[in-house]
């Protein structure tokens, strides 16, 4: 009797034993999946940034081009609109002139 109770003993040691380590080769194996699962979100969100730097950057150069255009437009618009006062500005004073002229003449 006193051999089965030291056999079911070391079969129990021997139990614990395999589930020791089986439990510590769980903790290890998800230790690595837990390192690796940070690795891959460190690397896609580095990837996330540089993604997001391209597309500001594509965003600032497509801003700053509508703005130049918007500049040319405003800038041509205004030439128009000087070269029509003195246009305006050239016939008035060439009636300006006739007028003077009559006065003085008469």
């Amino acid at each position: 009797m006193e051999a089965q109770g030291e056999q079911l003993l070391q079969n129990l040691i021997n139990r614990e034993q395999s589930l020791s380590a089986r439990v510590e080769e769980a903790r290890s194996e998800a230790e690595s999946l837990t390192e690796k699962a940070r690795a891959e979100a460190d690397r896609l969100l580095e990837e996330s940034r540089k993604a997001a730097d391209a597309k500001a950057q594509e965003i600032r150069r497509e801003a700053e081009g509508q703005a130049e255009a918007v500049r040319s437009e405003v800038i041509a618009a205004a030439e128009a609109d000087a070269g029509e006062i003195a246009d305006r500005a050239d016939q008035h004073r060439a009636e300006a002139l006739k007028l003077v002229m009559e006065r003085i003449l008469s």
